[in-house]
């Protein structure tokens, strides 16, 4: 039986290439993925290396990023779903496997979806009362289920406004450059291990998701390429515009506007490192005046300025 099988793959490959190579590979076991131990231990590895990331979270079930972990290794080692990539994908070659970047961009994506897909959190049990619905993403296609994240709805393995030749190069190298979630019903809370994204990602818009919060920034020391940054119309919290934007030292364009980074102070301290940024909305919010002043010289004097939105800003005093 085993031969005839081999014999009828083979003369299938009179008619079909690429996809009869790969399934012909898969039949005789040449062509498999990634064991679940190589994926766990992997991730493990990964959550360690950050000092502010639970580590201890993969051992709870119900946690975020136990599930995510979980998800990983459901799809990452399911060796049909390796074959058809590479029949969907030829130029990586027959030989082609996941590996540890794989992991680390599947496990730090999914992350977002189990800690923001119909999850409560602090704004919504402030703000609503006990009949409030949690629903889940309005688009989820491919979110885990697909070991191919740079499918996933919303993300991007490429920076759109780079050239032809850019997107290509940036798109066989397989790492996350954008998450666009915009009015896409996130809540929840951002998840920390965003930060094991920091080397490639270069946008995140969570623009218009009003009940998703945020109010831990250690993260931001991490993310060195992160160049545009947009969460307005969300329930992201911090005492005004916090000291730790310094650390986007990338960063571009910022969209923090009708969010709680309010009720406090603009820090002068948040834009002294933030020589390329060229775009700031920040309209609809509250500040505190420091020193007779709202807007900070650091960020009066900002060279590469080039469009400020201060709509509808009040002074906290008035």
């Amino acid at each position: 039986y085993f031969f005839q099988n081999i014999f009828n793959i083979l003369l299938s490959c009179l008619k079909m290439k690429n996809a009869c190579i790969t399934s012909f590979l898969l039949s005789i076991g040449a062509v498999g993925a990634i064991d679940s131990n190589f994926v766990e231990d992997t991730i493990r590895e990964l959550q360690g290396t950050i000092s502010y990331l639970d580590q201890g979270a993969l051992n709870d079930g119900a946690s975020y990023q136990s599930k995510a972990m979980n998800a990983a290794k459901t799809a990452l080692t399911d060796s049909a779903k390796l074959a058809s990539f590479i029949d969907e994908n030829p130029s990586f070659g027959s030989n082609f496997d996941w590996d540890e970047k794989h992991v680390k961009n599947f496990y730090g994506a999914a992350t977002i979806f189990y800690s923001t897909n119909g999850v409560s959190n602090d704004i919504i049990e402030e703000l609503e009362d006990d009949d409030f619905e949690l629903s889940g993403w309005t688009n989820q296609e491919d979110w885990t289920t697909n070991p191919d994240y740079c499918s996933w709805f919303g993300i991007k393995c490429f920076l759109n406004i780079d050239t032809t030749e850019a997107i290509a190069e940036q798109t066989r190298e397989q790492n996350i450059i954008e998450i666009e979630l915009f009015n896409n019903t996130l809540m929840g809370t951002w998840p920390l291990e965003i930060a094991l994204l920091g080397e490639s990602l270069a946008t995140i818009d969570l623009y218009d998701n009003f009940h998703h919060y945020m109010e831990d920034f250690t993260w931001f020391q991490d993310m060195g390429e992160l160049q545009y940054l947009y969460f307005g119309t969300t329930s992201w919290r911090a005492d005004g515009i916090p000291s730790e934007l310094n650390e986007l030292t990338k960063l571009r364009q910022l969209d923090c506007s009708y969010t709680y980074w309010s009720d406090g102070a603009i820090s002068g301290e948040a834009f002294a490192d933030l020589d390329e940024l060229e775009y700031i909305d920040m309209g609809d919010n509250i500040y505190t005046e420091v020193s007779g002043q709202n807007v900070p010289d650091e960020l009066r004097d900002l060279d590469s300025l080039i469009r400020l939105y201060f709509d509808n800003v009040r002074d906290r005093k008035s």
